[in-house]
């Protein structure tokens, strides 16, 4: 594997570029009665990597030692402090991989044919054959073409993240439960079945399904959740009121997505491309092509937030508010109405508008910010090519090869979330910024 040269940017970012040499350059011969060809097997990919540049390789080396144990004589404050500081970078990469079956020459096999026919002929080739191509260059179109991943997608996905992991969720809904009580309690289980009416049995059945899904399920999870937090409320407000000002890291990946399409190509012939006198049978044969598509995503950030703290009246009291919104969620926010909006489980159905206005209630309380915040997302597309049924003269083999592109991407979020303008943010928001001393200047991040 060689390493190209690196050219630099600008002075935000750099690019980096390097080659990737699977098989150096390798020549063969075929023999045919005299007649000699030439067969250069060579694989050779790329990888690109654009990111930001950085100063903080000490910091966040020492941080990266203090989160693993490895420092464990710093005082607690110091420790505190690296792990709260925002030392990362917005990147992208680029790579090829590459890979073959064992029967193949990587592996130092050599296939070997001396035949003569009727005396007359001469066949000779001791090198590699390959299902798709023995020469691949870090341009050519056998590599898995991948285009640039959509920010906008991968922001939203950060948001839904973000939504789940705050540290001030609340443990309960019952603000949400009680909102929806002003439509009534769901019909009884079976009624809509046993009614005598006109709308047909197939209505029935239909209104019978809502009923369970909007109406008995959800009011049973309210229900349960309520419990559940009533019966740990002491657990969960000591934790919440031991978290106050803290550095609090939270993590979330999203399900790993794979699909998997096979496409298949008749009277394939291996490459290179010799002739009939080294087949025993036909020289062509059917290329199956696999190609797998996985997508991974996930989340890492670090959150403050205060508690209220005081013996003033007033104090209290907003410590006791910020303690019920903890515990069973009865704050009126604007993600509250929102929920109390019919339809708005539709909405949700189709996108995140539910996780986005859930953040900015949260942010908008308990001076929550995001020390930092990026969402990552790696997409890997393989082609899998198996040429299993040309018949050579000394035997069947199974050529297989296999070409990958991987790109990955990691973005990074405002102290408030994915995709802000921070020119919008609010006198407040920026004095609690700078308080925190994450505002490095004015109005400036």
């Amino acid at each position: 594997m060689s390493r190209g040269k690196s050219s630099e940017g600008s002075s935000i970012l750099a690019v980096k570029r390097r080659t990737l040499d699977f098989l150096p350059a390798q020549t063969y011969t075929s023999n045919y009665s005299g007649t000699k060809s030439t067969f250069v097997r060579q694989i050779t990919g790329k990888q690109e990597t654009t990111s930001e540049r950085t100063n903080y390789y000490r910091l966040r080396n020492m941080r990266q030692r203090v989160l693993s144990g490895k420092m464990k004589y710093m005082p607690p404050w110091w420790a505190d402090y690296v792990g709260g500081l925002d030392l990362g970078a917005e990147f992208s990469t680029l790579k090829h991989s590459y890979s073959e079956s064992p029967a193949n020459t990587f592996t130092g096999v050599r296939w070997h044919y001396n035949v003569n026919q009727a005396g007359s002929i001469y066949v000779e080739y001791d090198g590699p054959l390959y299902a798709k191509a023995i020469n691949v260059g870090s341009a050519s179109t056998v590599w898995p073409a991948l285009t640039a991943m959509d920010r906008a997608t991968i922001h939203a996905k950060g948001t839904t993240a973000i939504a789940r992991v705050l540290p001030t969720n609340p443990a309960a809904g019952l603000g949400v439960a009680l909102g929806e009580l002003r439509e009534g309690i769901p019909k009884a289980i079976g009624s809509s079945l046993l009614a005598q009416n006109r709308r047909g049995a197939l209505r029935n059945a239909a209104g019978e399904y809502l009923n369970v899904e909007f109406g008995w399920k959800p009011m049973i999870q309210d229900i349960t959740q309520s419990a559940r937090a009533i019966q740990n409320s002491e657990k969960i407000l000591a934790q919440y009121e031991r978290d106050s000002g803290r550095h609090i890291r939270r993590r979330f990946r999203f399900p790993k997505q794979v699909t998997t399409t096979v496409t298949t190509t008749p009277t394939s012939v291996a490459s290179p491309t010799l002739t009939a006198y080294h087949y025993s049978g036909s020289s062509s044969g059917v290329l199956e092509r696999t190609t797998v598509t996985t997508t991974e995503t996930w989340f890492s950030g670090c959150f403050t937030y205060y508690l209220a703290a005081g013996d003033t009246a007033r104090a209290r009291l907003k410590k006791a508010e910020q303690q019920a919104a903890k515990l069973l969620g009865v704050r009126v926010t604007p993600e509250l109405l929102y929920q109390l909006t019919p339809w708005s489980w539709l909405i949700d159905w189709n996108s995140n508008l539910g996780d986005v206005i859930h953040n900015i209630s949260a942010f908008s309380q308990d001076g929550l910010v995001m020390r930092w915040g990026y969402v990552m997302c790696t997409k890997t597309v393989t082609d899998t090519y198996r040429l299993p049924t040309v018949m050579l003269v000394n035997g069947q083999k199974a050529m297989d090869q296999t070409f990958s592109t991987t790109m990955k991407v990691r973005y990074k979020a405002t102290p408030y979330g994915f995709g802000l303008d921070t020119t919008a943010f609010s006198p407040r928001q920026w004095a609690i910024l700078a308080a925190l001393g994450i505002a490095r200047g004015p109005r400036m991040l």
